[in-house]
């Protein structure tokens, strides 16, 4: 079942409704530029709110450097995806100005497809927010 953001957030809410929209994944954050959540959603049985933190900020630091150097290179904004043996990792720069960052946890047998499709969506819809 899918907490519906942990601190109680117009964010938690988009993160629970990506997370609700995608079987497979295990949870979704939204973190700041220094790997701080600023709120989240997860499958409670599948991973804690404190290992998700933990992935994310892990992942922002690669999602960083890779979009500083395809900015260099002048490639655009990249989305990363980090496969493991059990599951996945989805990431992205949602808001370039102030560097706010969208990870989502998935679960080996997601479905990819409809994973991106559902991280874009959201990640527009979160920019939308911050923008607000």
């Amino acid at each position: 079942m899918t907490t519906p953001g942990g601190f109680g957030t117009e964010f938690g809410r988009e993160l629970a409704e990506l997370v609700g929209a995608v079987a497979g994944a295990r949870g979704a954050v939204l973190l700041d530029r220094e790997g701080h959540a600023i709120d989240f959603a997860h499958d409670g049985e599948a991973i804690t709110d404190l290992d998700l933190q933990i992935a994310g900020a892990q992942v922002s630091i690669e999602l960083l450097e890779t979009t500083a150097f395809a900015d260099r290179r002048g490639m655009g904004t990249p989305q990363l995806l980090v496969e493991g043996r059990t599951g996945c990792i989805m990431a992205a720069v949602v808001e370039p100005t102030d560097v706010v960052l969208l990870v989502l946890v998935l679960w080996r047998h997601a479905n990819l497809g409809l994973a991106w499709r559902r991280f874009d969506h959201a990640q527009g819809r979160l920019a939308a927010l911050l923008r607000a």
